[in-house]
């Protein structure tokens, strides 16, 4: 096989080998996260923040503080970051949405129903 075949070979695995590596490393992704001040947890993964201050003033315009206007124009980053986690919440009973059994509060380390949850 000549040099001039052998460059798109070489280019394709190298393509692979990274792609397997980043992969391969990359942090492991969480689709349905806790409120961490309903469902606390050793390992601190969750929101931050409560439901009602994830949820702020609704949608406001730019002059009312803490509505989704007002940080869409102020910080774009954060309004995405916000969105996305109001989408990726366990939602309780006492929210409106929770699940079937128990009302979706306590240590979720020792009642994993509590992250399993029905509604997210």
């Amino acid at each position: 096989m000549s040099s001039k075949h052998k460059a798109p070979v070489v280019a394709t695995l190298l393509i692979l080998i990274g792609f397997t590596a980043i992969v391969w490393l990359a942090p492991p992704s969480h689709a349905q996260l806790p409120d961490k001040t309903v469902t606390p947890n050793a390992a601190n993964v969750g929101i931050n923040k409560s439901f009602a201050q994830q949820a702020g003033a609704g949608r406001g315009d730019v002059m009312t503080a803490d509505s989704s206007m007002f940080i869409i124009k102020r910080d774009p980053f954060r309004a995405i970051r916000r969105g996305r986690q109001l989408f990726q919440r366990k939602y309780t009973r006492l929210q409106g949405l929770g699940p079937l059994s128990g009302d979706g509060t306590g240590n979720i380390e020792t009642n994993l129903t509590i992250g399993a949850g029905l509604v997210d």
